[in-house]
């Protein structure tokens, strides 16, 4: 189990994708130094049962497929520290039976679920081999992901002090694809964790208002969306021309109403 710690801005303006190039293109940032670290995409699948036990307890179940590996992971206990950062403890491991029955007890303490038996782990199919444990699809998404590395000039050589994700987002909402960026700001292992706070803070200080503070996880904000439309709330023109402020904070009312988790 790990600590995740970090802070994440929405970026909204005529241009998003444009702005999410230009932060990449950044090779320092006050007293950081950013270093390209890639590009990678990312199928997330959200798991719940079918009467939302996870959502209800603050956990999340999730499976990611990147560079044609699997991983699972189950996150908990999600909070909002300094205003601005969210933390939650977080297992991910590779989708694997040796590792897999660590995953199955977590949950099982998390709420009640049925004992996998003996040879019914699928090593190539995550959704059968969960909905056997009695959870199911919830939410997919693509995530295009470009990620800085941040060093501070005072850290030793080497070391990383945060991690800077740029972050496209598509969800698939009533057959129709809906894109969502943002940037998160993860603190780096062993640092401390107001330096992805700082980061967060230039950012806003170098780009000015395209980009605000967006407390929400990915999850929780496709869930409202998906909500939204279905209800009439979100114009058919929002999957054209893509989020507005004004809809980011139909967004946050919405989750303010009726939180998920």
């Amino acid at each position: 189990m790990t600590i995740e710690i970090e802070a994440t801005l929405a970026v909204c303006c005529q241009d998003p994708d444009g702005v999410l190039e230009a932060v990449y293109a950044l090779t320092a940032l006050g007293p950081y130094r950013l270093e390209p670290s890639g590009v990678s995409v990312l199928e997330d699948t959200y798991y719940d049962t079918p009467e939302g036990l996870l959502a209800r307890t603050a956990c999340a179940l999730r499976t990611r497929r990147e560079r044609g590996n699997t991983l699972v992971c189950v996150k908990k206990k999600e909070r909002t520290t300094m205003g601005l950062l969210a933390e939650r403890e977080e297992t991910e491991t590779p989708w694997c039976d040796r590792r897999f029955d660590a995953v199955a007890r977590l949950l099982s303490e998390i709420c009640p679920s049925r004992p996998l038996e003996e040879g019914l782990f699928d090593p190539t199919d995550p959704e059968a081999t969960l909905a056997r444990l009695g959870y199911f699809p919830v939410q997919s998404r693509q995530t295009v992901r470009r990620v800085l590395v941040a060093r501070h000039r005072d850290a030793p050589p080497g070391e990383m002090t945060a991690k800077v994700c740029l972050d496209r987002v598509t969800y698939r909402i009533m057959g129709r694809n809906l894109v969502h960026r943002e940037i998160e700001v993860e603190a780096g292992g062993g640092t401390d964790a107001a330096h992805a706070a700082a980061i967060a803070g230039l950012l806003r200080k170098r780009l000015g208002g395209v980009l605000f503070p967006w407390p929400h996880n990915k999850l929780l904000t496709g869930f409202a969306i998906s909500e939204l439309a279905s209800c009439g709330l979100l114009r058919p023109e929002t999957f054209e021309r893509g989020l507005s402020r004004g809809d980011y904070k139909l967004i946050s009312r919405r989750l303010a109403a009726s939180p998920r988790t």
